[in-house]
């Protein structure tokens, strides 16, 4: 507040930092909302100034956490890397020596049907060691997948075989059947033959431990052909038993699970992860009168789609 009227003041007192330059004299109602305009904006950049700095500290934060969330993907692949070293280890013998008694000549038929069984579940066991890896892959989108034509019957027959066991110890009864018009026909179609093995395997173990003693776990096939370039392959997994209504809807996500003392709530997870990885979808449902049913519908990949990771 000056009595200096001369521009070439107001001017300098301005480049030296004054908020206003006010002559005198002044209106006192004028000067006074022109002081509270200046706090108005001093306060302005003062809470600017105090949130800009609590946002330095969260992206800090976000940095911290993401470098906290990579290096444990480091850690968990390594560990990973470890435990399917180890786990190689003790499948050797089992495989070799099912092969050697295999070769013996005064063998069982039934001898000869659990030496295979035996074998075929070592062989899968070393894959699915692999696929432990596969799925963090999958969870990253960053799984090639690779189909390629693959008997479908052979396929879920050989899930059966590596179920029978499970299901003959829970009194569960196994039933496969073709829904195509010709049952007797061979259903070829593009996949990854140990991803779908695998994926029936998780449905079919959960539908039969989620069956009680009596009942029958169904597996059941058949390609639609009505539009001849959009092939789909349809499979399902049903039992009677019902999904208790509290987990319907969170059915497919990670570490859901009831009713299991073991249950790690990863089986239904990662079974719909390898059918996203497949291109495909996967749908539960569960109703009285009807049970449970898990359907798997897989379109036929276009060609040029297999030389792409998916996600």
């Amino acid at each position: 507040m000056t009595g200096l009227h001369e521009e070439e003041f107001e001017i300098r007192g301005l480049e030296l930092g004054a908020a206003d330059y006010i002559h005198r004299p002044f209106n006192a109602a004028l000067v006074r909302l022109r002081i509270a305009t200046h706090l108005q904006a001093s306060r302005a950049s003062v809470a600017l100034r105090e949130r800009n700095i609590a946002l330095e500290y969260q992206a800090q934060a976000v940095h911290q956490r993401a470098d906290a969330l990579e290096q444990g993907a480091r850690q968990r692949e390594d560990i990973d890397r470890v435990l399917r070293h180890d786990l190689k280890g003790p499948l050797s013998p089992i495989i070799g020596f099912a092969d050697l008694m295999l070769e013996d000549d005064n063998l069982t038929a039934d001898q000869i049907e659990n030496l295979h069984i035996i074998r075929d579940a070592g062989h899968r066991i070393l894959g699915m060691i692999q696929r432990s890896l596969d799925l963090y892959k999958m969870e990253t989108h960053r799984y090639r997948y690779k189909p390629r034509n693959e008997n479908i019957d052979r396929i879920v027959g050989s899930v059966m075989s590596s179920m029978k066991p499970l299901a003959d110890t829970s009194g569960v009864a196994l039933r496969y059947s073709n829904s195509d018009s010709d049952s007797n026909s061979t259903i070829m179609f593009p996949v990854e033959e140990m991803l779908l093995h695998l994926l029936l395997s998780n449905l079919t173990k959960n539908a039969i431990e989620a069956s009680s003693k009596g009942q029958a776990v169904d597996i059941e096939h058949q390609l639609e052909t009505s539009k001849p370039k959009a092939e789909k392959l349809i499979l399902s997994v049903s039992n009677p038993s019902l999904v208790p209504e509290g987990i319907r809807t969170h059915f497919f996500d990670k570490y859901v699970t009831t009713g299991k003392s073991n249950g790690t709530g990863l089986g239904t997870y990662a079974a719909r992860l390898m059918a996203t990885t497949m291109g495909g979808k996967l749908i539960m449902r569960s109703a009285p009168q009807v049970g449970t049913r898990v359907t798997l519908t897989l379109p036929k990949p276009k060609p040029l789609s297999m030389l792409y990771t998916t996600g």
